[in-house]
Formats: C-alpha cells, structure tokens, sequence
C-alpha cells in the first residue's frame, strides 16, 4: 500500500501535500521516493524527524490540509506542543481550523487522552482509541482518516524503549488500508540516538529536513525487532551491497546508452536519416528488439505511412501504407503525453493475444510479437510514432528504466523532427519574403552610411530604369535623387544610420531620365557585421501628387459649380441639425435669403416627414455616397415642393458632413400622375377601343392644356387624311378635316417623322401659309405618327387656336409618343385580329371551294400586309410554279415558273423551313436574285407551305416597292396566313383521298354483300333437303331406331337446326347496308317498349327485372335499332347467372350524340374477352353452357356503324356488363 506523502524541492522549501502517495505517479518537480518500497506493506505509516517547531509544522500542517481537502478525519495528538500552539500554527498556514472543528473534520487531543486514557501509558487503551477514532470516522461519511501523532510521551519515566516498539508494531496492522495514514513525529532534539535510530529502521519512508525521503535502511519491525535481527541485518546488509552494485553498473549502463543517444543526436555533420539509422541500432541493443522504426500516423483517417525502418522486413517497408487499426501503434496513437511531457507514455505489447491483436495484420500476418512505442507530437505536421519491433516474443515485460530510455529517445526525435519542421517553415517564410519583396509594387531597398546603395528589389530597379540590379546596385544613390533634393536626402540617410526613423518626399531621376516623386518611410537596420544601414520601402507618389493638385483643382471647379448649379445644393450636418452652405438655386428654391437659411436646421425643411428624413441620413452616412430619395421641402411660404434629393457624405474641415443636391420635380410629379392615369385609362377591361381612346384624348387635353384633340387616318400615301376620332372640334366625324395642302406642315409633316412634331406658335412661320391654320387657325400643335405595324396608319394630334407661351418640354413630347405608341399598338392588335378572324372566317365557309379559299386568303394577306402582290408558289424540281396569285405584275402570273431555285427568294424559305420578310431586298444583300434584278421585287414576305408534313411551296407578298422592316405580328399573321393556306390544300387532298376510298369501300361491301347473299340463298336449299330427309327418317323408321340410333338422329336434327339459324343470321348480318330502311326519327322508348313485349314469355320465366330511363329521339333505322336492343337485352337475361336478371337502360347527351347504355348485374365478361365478343361466329361458351349462333353481338356493331356509331362493353367478371353505344341526335342529321 502506498500514499503520496509530502515533496521537496531542490530549495528545500515546505513540502506540499497533493493527495496520496501512488506508486505510478512522478514529476521531475518531486524531491523524493516515486514508487513503493519492495516488500514494504506498511507504507501508509511515516515518521517525521524535525529539530524545530518550524521544520515540524512546516511538514504536518501540508498533510493535514490535504487530508481535510479529502475529505478524511484528521486527528492530531498533541505532546511536545499545546493543542493551542496546534492550532495556531494551522491558522497561521491557512487551514479552516474553526470550520474543521465544528464540522469534526478535525480534533486535537492530548496525549493524556490518548495515550494515557487509564492514567498511564496503556498499549491496550491507546489501540482501543485509534480504532474507535477509525469506525466513528466510517460511520460518519469521511473517506479516510488521517492522524498526525507527537511521539514525545515516550520519553515519560512510564514508558519505555519496549512500549514504544510495541505500540509501532501494532499500528501497522491497523493502518492497512487506503483509507488510513499516520505520521508519528519524534523530535530529534530530545530523543536518545537509539530511539532514532530505530525509527529510521522501522519506517519505510521518512520526512526530514523538509524533505521525503525513500528509506534505504527499512526493516520491517517483526524483523528488526525479532530475536534473529543481527542474523538478517547482515543479509540485508550483503543484499544491499549487491543491489548497489547492480545499481551501479545498471546506471552506468544507462549513462553509456544516453550518452550514446546525445552524441548521435548532437553531431551536426551526420543528416537526419543518419541520425535515425543510428537511434534504431542503439535501440535495437537497448531494448533486445530486431527492428526500429517511425511512421506517420492519423487516428482520424486511420493512417499508419511507414517512413523509416532500420532493418528488412517483407510489409514494413518505407512508404508502405497500412490501417492504423491493423498495428501496434494504434494504442500509441490515441495517447497523449502527460502535463509536461514532449511525447506519450510508452506502450509496450508483450503478449499480442491478451492485449487483443490476435486478428491484427501486425500479428496475424507480420508475426510481430514483440513492441515497444511511443508517440511523437510534431507541431504543424502528422504526428509519428517511435517503435521497436521483434518477431519472437519477450519473456518479461520492459523495465521502468526502459520505457524511460525510449521515452527519452522520442524526446530528442521529437526535437529534432520540431527543429526540421521549424527550419522547413522558415525556409518557406524566407522564400516568401524575397518573393514578396521582389514582388511587391513598391520599392525596396537599403543604403550605407556613405550612400551607397547595397541592395534593391524588382520595383526599386524599375522605378529607376535599371535594367538589373548591377546597373545601380554599389554606387551612390545620391547620383539618382534630383539636384534639389539631394542635400536632403542626404541629411536623412546619416540620421537614420544613426538610429533614427522618419519619411521623406523626394524627385529622384532615373537612369532613363525619367523624373518621379518619392515618399520614403525609412528605419535603422543593424547587420551582423555591426554596421547599421538605411532600409527603406518608397513608393511612387507621383500620381498621387497630380492627384493631389489635379484635387485642388477640382475643388475650384466644385466652388464654380456649386455657385452656378440650377440645382439646389445645400451642405449640412443633420445630426447636429445646422445647415453650413448652400448655393443661390438653393435659396432661390426655398424662399430664404443666405443669414436666414444657415440660421435653421435641416429638419426645418421636412417638419412632416422627419421619420423618412432621418431613415434616409442614415443611408447616406451608412452608404457613404450615392444615396438618393424623394422628400417634400418646405419653403419660407409654408408651401412643400416634391423633390429628389441626391447626397453623399463630404468631409470639411475634419468633420463629416452631408452634401445634398435638391431637385424641383413637381414636373415629374405630374407626369408621372398622367402616366399612371394613362395606364389606369389602357389598362382597364371593361372599356372599348373608342371608350378609350376618347379619355385619351381628353387626358391629353388636359395635360397639354390645348382644346382639341383628334386621331387622323391615311388610308392612302396619295390621299387626304380622315378624322377618325375628335375631340374639343366642331367638325362632322364623317367629313374629311383637311385635305393635305402640299406644305408639309401638321399631319403630313408628323406622319413621315419618328419623333414627335411640335409647334407652339406657327405664326410669322412657313406654317402660317398652310391650309389648316388658314381655315381653322390652329396656332399651337402636338402630334405624333401612328403606325400599324410598321405600315403608317396616321397620326395623333393635339391643337389650339392660341399660342403657348413656353415650348412643349420633352416631358410632353414623352407623353404624346407614350399615348402615340399605345394607340398603335392597338390599332395593330385590332386590325391583326380582324384580319385573324378574316382567315378563320374564310377557312371554316364551307360554301367555297378550295381554291376560292386560297384567293380570298392572298387577298387578305395583301390587305394586311399592305403589298399589292400575293403567291401561292409550288415547289418544282428546278423552279417554283405560281399556283395561285393575288394582284398583277408584268412579268408574273397564273402557271408560270419564277427563276431558278439557285435565284430565287422563296428558296430561302424552303432552306430555312421558317418564314422570310424583308422591307429593302437591295439593303438586304439580295440584289443577286433574279427576282430583284429581273423582276423589279424590292420587298417580299413569305412563309413555307407543307402538306401532310412535306413540303409544298410558299406563299408570299411582294412589291416593287421597299418598305419598312414586318413586325413581329405581321410576321405571325404570314405564319397562321401559310397554315391555313396549308390546311385546305392537305383538306383538298385528304377529300379527295377519302372519295377514292369510299368508292373501293361500297364496291367491297357490294362484293362481300352479294357473296353472302348468294351464299346463305345457295345453302338453303340442301339445307331444307337435309331437314326434308331427316323428318321423313323420323317419321317411317323411328319405331327401328335403338337408343343410339335415336340419339344420333337427333343430333342431325339439331345440327340442320343450328345450321338454319346460321344462314338466317349471316344472310341478316350481310343485309344490314343493303337492306335498311332509310333514316328517319326515331323513339327509342317506342323501340324499348316493343322490344319488351316480344321478349315477353323469356323475361317472365328469367323473373327478370328491366327498368330504363327517358330514352331521346334519334335519326336511324327503326327496324334495326329494335334489333340492337333485342339482341343486348337477350344476352343480359341469358348471362344473368344465378339471381333473378336485373337491367337497366339509360340515355346521355354528349354534344351532337347520344350515349346508350344497357347494364345488367350478370356473369360479365374477361378483360382479355371483351373485343372478341364482337367477332362474327366467335363465342366465349359452350352450347351445353349457353345457346346462341355467335352473330348478336357482331350484328348489333354492323348496325351501329351504320348509323355512324361505336359500341363497347365495360365488364368485371362477375359483377355484371355494360354495353354502350352512341347514336347522333336527331338535329344532327
């Protein structure tokens, strides 16, 4: 058993108590024993030997603090002292005695109470209170107890040498455990030397002089004490002779290793791998192993890298990677090293399998059996692991001293691996050095005390014009600084090799003759060789200086601007709310004269909105410039004037302040007021085109402050323009306003302009002599062009018969050409309609053939897209031939082939696939075509024709005109205009298609029909012969039948039976066409009703119930319909299965048809028998199951088609059918 007992210093200074004493613990801050003594049970038992009061309490109160922080009883047995100089003497060391007292943690006694309980010394009592002190201190929660006992009751005339060796011996018994220790002090001073001298014998560890100390003399008392002693005192004494010596050679040894160890890592001349070489040899012998080694090891990723290794071996090999998890070092790896310590805690493996790596590669497949290793921390790099290896295995583990001699190797390993890595590092921050001082802008560079300049990076040699550094690098740096500045310079190169620090501007003079200013920021820089030298970073400031002057100069122009701005411009601090400057647009625009205005604060100006002012100060001092929002500002009248306000953040005279440019836009306020009306008029759905168009008008009455207002149109270029729509005019909408007088003035002028056209006064102008303001005196105009599309249309006017005082402003001319754009777009959108309805229109009249389709469409293709030429064009093998044409030409018409595919516009289209248009085939790059050099074609708009998915032609609009560019709905308008053209020629073909193959399908029908009509009639004659013949053989021979022959003439019987039915059913199938009676209307409840009454008996023996709905009145065959319905409600009551047949039929409109359903709740149908039942002769049962001939079904299909229906069954097996089929309705017919 072992306690941690207090510890020395190499200054001797008070012990300390840290808890108790354990063999495994150490610290090279510890002066004293670090493992138990062998063979010592009692360790738990100390002695203290002091010469004074302050060596003793420097020792015992350490050891009873610890022990209250522990939670342990401490008891103290006061002799040589009083319990009060006790007690003082803890207080004065800082122990809670009070609290350790009330709390019973701590009692001091006498040693009457102790050792004389009786009235003198009584071995007996003194043992009974230690172990009632023992179990009182257990039953009350302690950990332990700790006693600390003065000895000096021994000397007393009742005690003597005996007792006290007795009452020694049996306290070691009753101190036996952890939770126990007592430190008995005997005062040196005042004890015989043989009484000491027996305490040193008999304790295996001892504190003296301050020091803990392990007790090489200890004896155990039962020996020291017996009656053999000097028989085993000279045992021990030979044994310790020996133990000596083997200590010594074991040091010896120990100090020949480290040594070893220190020289190898010492001798600078040997590299690393050397190094290493050298530590796996001298461990190899050190350790008994075969093998050393160092790998790379991360837990995290389960690395083990092999890199370096002192022997072969066949996997561990440098570079090999391995599972960390497969080897040793994977205990190594998830140690760390101890507070203090440079590397882990060695491991050692001794025994593979008790440790738990007998599935591991390092055993299983390496036949490792032996390890010993630590781990190496590296800062900056992967951590390492240092081993020792052996293929056959290690009898006894590794000795302390061993794994201390490891864990020493790894120490210098791990230095050296630290100073590689920091030389590594440094060499990388060297080379980034020079690389950022060469690679830095600015120059760099150092002079000597004389000025010659010793060194200079990349930038430096630039700056001066220095091809390399040889040019400039040993002469005088004075030979660059301008003449001016030289004296200076010079000046400042001795004050800083004198230790001084400073910056200096200067010219220096390249070797170029280049000029450039210098900002130099120096410093003293002492060398190796002692001498101190200027280095300096400089920069080329000469931008900067223009910059400087070029800012001075800007500042004038600001001051120039600022007085002459026709904007507001204030200057001001708003969070002190003093206005510093403005300008005189600024006192024009609020109303104050220049005392009255830098007398307020910004606030004054926005008393309304201060919340949005200060919202928008701070975005500008947040921004820092830029910033821009709308406020009102409030004049010297009280009057707010809506305006945007532009700031950034300026600095003046150190202060930090807001410069705000304020502009007036009460204009754009107001435009902006008619452009929202503008949207809200065109936006709205509920208004027409005319509803529109007359509140715009009116708004642009309002907001040009003129009285009339109109919408012009152009029908023709050579024509008059017409009123369409007028406002503020007393002039009849249907008569013309004013026929063009030739003066290019008002509408005739606007409508050949892009920009609007204005006049605020056409008096003393060209205009005064122009018909309009000659009869109607319109003096004031505004107008705009109208185009649709990008063919002009007419124009949008506005007028007045006074004079404006003030031009129209570009706000206005915005608004007319915003007003002008709307109505364009919609006149384009009206006549694209229109003229998209005229297509639909013209396809879908089915009173016109399809070439009269095909002319009306070019028709109103050329309408629409204002060309007087229009093809339908097919392509040939060599040429396109004019199929259909729409308007005249010379040259061009009806059959005639265009010029060659290689030559012709309509080629591109073909190519492309998509439509082509362009307004100038000259300025197009088209002049090569023979339809433009041969043909006059100056402008062409056409679209691919397919048919059925191939290729047909074009169709495409011309003219011997240019014309401005298809827009992009003329464009689509080309496009659905080509697929209607396409629809009717794929129609045309599709009908003509269809009547070839109605006729081949009447012609099969009539064949199949007479077939089967001649079939059925042929077979009923030796059918009614058979059936003649079987009847007679029944009526004279039926008395000479046996059963069989019975039997037998039955079955012909039937079989002639079955075989009439047949031919009546395919005789009726083959009829169904041929023999109807024409359609005409027909009620199906009728139908239902008479149906019924003929299925009469069959439905009374079924018990079968049919209910049915209101059934329409349809056009059809009366008599068929009555056989479609007789057949379906048959199979219903035939396939009904076990219940009672329950049916049900309905009628639906859908559209111009009529859906027909009969459900039952019967046997149903397959899914997989759902078509077949369809099929002539094809049935699903047997006749034993179910009679029939296999033809209702296919009957009731036949005429369902007939009547231009389809008929199908849904069906469930067992969950009934129903059969459905559709009829058209009576209108339909």
């Amino acid at each position: 058993m072992s306690k941690q007992i207090p510890t020395h210093t190499d200054q001797r200074t008070t012990p300390v108590f840290e808890g108790r004493y354990s063999p495994s613990q150490s610290s090279s801050a510890l002066r004293g024993p670090v493992e138990s003594l062998d063979g010592a049970e009692d360790n738990d038992h100390l002695a203290l030997v002091y010469e004074d009061r302050a060596e003793q309490f420097a020792a015992v109160v350490p050891f009873v603090r610890d022990g209250l922080e522990r939670g342990e009883r401490c008891v103290y047995v006061a002799d040589d002292n009083t319990v009060d100089e006790v007690l003082d003497a803890m207080r004065e060391r800082g122990v809670d005695v009070d609290d350790a007292l009330e709390s019973g943690a701590l009692s001091v006694h006498t040693e009457g109470e102790v050792y004389r309980r009786a009235g003198e010394f009584d071995c007996d009592a003194m043992m009974e209170f230690w172990k009632e002190t023992l179990a009182d201190a257990a039953a009350e929660g302690f950990s332990g107890v700790r006693a600390a006992a003065e000895m000096t009751w021994a000397l007393d005339a009742d005690s003597d040498h005996d007792e006290l060796c007795e009452y020694e011996s049996l306290l070691n018994p009753l101190y036996d455990g952890d939770e126990y220790t007592v430190l008995c002090q005997y005062n040196r001073d005042r004890f015989p030397a043989e009484v000491v001298h027996d305490v040193l014998k008999t304790h295996p560890y001892l504190v003296y002089d301050n020091t803990v100390c392990r007790n090489v003399y200890y004896t155990p008392p039962e020996e020291y004490f017996g009656p053999e002693r000097l028989s085993r005192e000279i045992d021990r004494k030979l044994e310790t002779l020996v133990d000596r010596t083997d200590a010594r050679l074991t040091v010896t040894a120990r100090e020949h290793y480290q040594r070893e160890v220190y020289e190898i890592m010492s001798d600078s001349d040997r590299e690393f791998d050397e190094k290493l070489d050298a530590l796996f040899e001298v461990g190899c012998e050190r350790f008994g192993l075969d093998l050393g080694g160092l790998a790379r090891v991360d837990p995290e990723t389960d690395l083990f890298e092999v890199e370096a290794i002192s022997g072969e071996h066949d996997h561990l090999v440098p570079g090999a990677r391995l599972d960390l998890s497969e080897t040793y070092c994977r205990v190594v790896a998830d140690s760390d090293p101890e507070p203090n310590e440079a590397v882990s805690e060695p491991v050692e493996i001794t025994d593979p399998v008790d440790s738990g790596f007998e599935n591991a590669a390092c055993f299983a497949e390496f036949d490792v059996r032996a390890y010993l290793g630590t781990r190496v921390p590296v800062d900056g790099d992967d951590d390492r692991t240092f081993f020792f290896v052996a293929e056959e295995p290690r009898e006894e583990s590794f000795t302390e001293e061993e794994r201390t001699f490891h864990r020493l190797m790894g120490q210098w390993l791990r230095y050296e691996l630290q100073r590689r890595q920091r030389e590594r590092e440094l060499r990388e921050r060297t080379e980034h050095l020079n690389a950022l001082v060469e690679t830095t802008p600015e120059c760099i560079k150092t002079v000597a005390a004389d000025g010659t300049l010793l060194q200079m990076n990349s930038a430096g040699l630039e700056m001066v014009g220095a091809d390399s550094a040889s040019d400039v690098v040993g002469a005088s740096v004075y030979d660059l600084i301008a003449s001016e500045d030289r004296e200076r310079f010079r000046e400042f190169n001795e004050r800083i090799c004198e230790g001084e620090r400073g910056t200096l501007e200067f010219d220096i003079v390249g070797l170029d003759g280049t000029r450039r200013h210098m900002e130099s920021h120096a410093a003293p820089l002492r060398r190796p060789d002692g001498e101190t030298v200027h280095v300096a970073l400089t920069r080329d400031v000469t931008e900067q200086v223009e910059r400087e002057a070029e800012l001075r100069r800007a500042k004038n122009r600001f001051e120039t601007v600022f007085d002459r701005s026709n904007d507001a411009i204030f200057v001001n601090d708003p969070y002190e709310d003093e206005m510093v400057d403005v300008n005189p647009a600024g006192l024009e625009l609020v109303g104050y004269d220049r005392e009255e205005l830098l007398s307020l604060g910004p606030s004054d100006f926005h008393p309304d909105e201060m919340g949005q002012f200060r919202a928008f100060v701070d975005g500008v001092f947040e921004n820092g410039h830029g910033w821009t929002d709308e406020l009102c500002c409030r004049t010297k009248d009280g009057e707010d004037v809506p305006a945007e306000i532009s700031a950034s953040v300026i600095e003046l005279d150190d202060r930090e302040l807001m410069l705000a440019v304020v502009r007036d836009v009460s204009d754009r306020k107001e435009h902006e007021r008619y452009q929202r009306e503008l949207y809200t008029i065109t936006a709205d759905p509920e208004l027409g085109f005319d509803e529109k168009l007359e509140r715009l008008l009116e708004l642009g009455r309002d907001r040009f402050d003129l009285e009339m207002a109109g919408l012009n149109h152009l029908p023709s270029w050579d024509g008059a323009f017409r009123l369409e729509k007028g406002v503020g005019l007393d002039i009849d909408p249907d008569e013309e306003l004013w026929t063009d007088p030739g003066n290019d003035c008002y509408c005739r002028r606007t409508i050949t302009e892009d920009e609007p056209v204005d006049m605020a006064d056409v008096r003393d102008t060209e205009w005064a002599d122009d018909e309009v303001y000659r009869e109607f005196h319109i003096t004031s105009y505004l107008g705009t062009k109208v185009s649709s599309g990008s063919t002009p249309y007419g124009t949008l006017w506005f007028g007045s018969t006074e004079p404006r005082e003030e031009p129209f402003s570009a706000a206005e001319r915005s608004f007319i050409e915003l007003m002008g754009q709307w109505v364009s777009y919609e006149i384009e959108r009206r006549e694209d309609n229109e003229s998209q309805r005229e297509l639909y229109e013209i396809t879908a009249d089915v009173s016109l053939s399809t070439d009269e389709k095909i002319d009306r469409l070019l028709e109103t293709g050329c309408d629409r897209l204002d060309l007087p030429v229009g093809m339908l064009t097919r392509e040939r093998t060599e040429a396109f031939e004019i199929k259909h044409m729409r308007g005249s030409h010379p040259d061009l018409d009806e059959g005639t082939l265009t010029p060659p595919l290689t030559d012709n516009y309509c080629r591109r289209v073909v190519e492309t696939g998509d439509s082509i248009s362009v307004g100038d085939a000259g300025s197009a790059g088209w002049d090569e075509d023979a339809l433009y050099y041969e043909f006059d074609l100056r402008c062409y708009a056409g679209t691919q024709v397919t048919v059925d998915g191939d290729a047909y032609g074009t169709v495409c609009f011309a003219d011997t005109s240019p014309r401005e560019g298809f827009t992009e709905a003329e464009r689509t308008f080309l496009d659905l205009l080509g697929q209607c053209v396409g629809y009717e020629l794929e129609r045309k073909q599709y009908e003509r298609e269809l009547e070839e193959t109605v006729d081949q399908l009447q012609q099969s029908n009539e064949r199949l029909e007479q077939f089967a009509y001649a079939a059925s009639h042929d077979l009923q004659e030796p059918l009614r012969m058979v059936t003649s013949y079987l009847q007679l053989l029944e009526r004279r021979y039926a008395d000479a039948f046996d059963e069989d022959g019975e039997e037998f003439l039955e079955f012909a019987v039937d079989g002639a039976d079955r075989m009439r039915e047949m031919i009546d059913g395919l005789l009726e199938y083959s009829r169904v066409e041929t023999r109807g009676d024409p359609f005409e209307p027909v009620e199906l409840d009728a139908v239902l009703d008479d149906v019924r009454e003929d299925l009469q008996i069959q439905i009374e023996e079924a018990d079968a119930d049919i209910a049915a709905g209101e059934l329409p009145r349809v056009e059809g065959d009366a008599s068929q319909l009555r056989q479609v319905f007789q057949n379906l409600l048959e199979n219903a009551i035939t396939y009904s299965g076990d219940e009672p047949p329950q049916v049900h039929v309905d009628a639906e409109r859908r559209g111009r048809e009529w859906l027909l359903s009969v459900r039952d709740e019967g046997i149903g149908i397959e899914p997989e028998d759902q078509d077949r039942i369809f099929t002539v002769f094809d049935r699903l049962h047997s006749r034993e199951e179910y009679d029939g001939t296999g033809l209702g079904l296919a009957l009731c299909e036949r005429i369902i088609e007939r009547h231009g229906g389809d008929i199908w069954v849904e069906s469930e097996p067992g969950e009934g059918s129903t059969f459905s089929f559709t009829l058209p309705a009576e209108q339909d017919r």
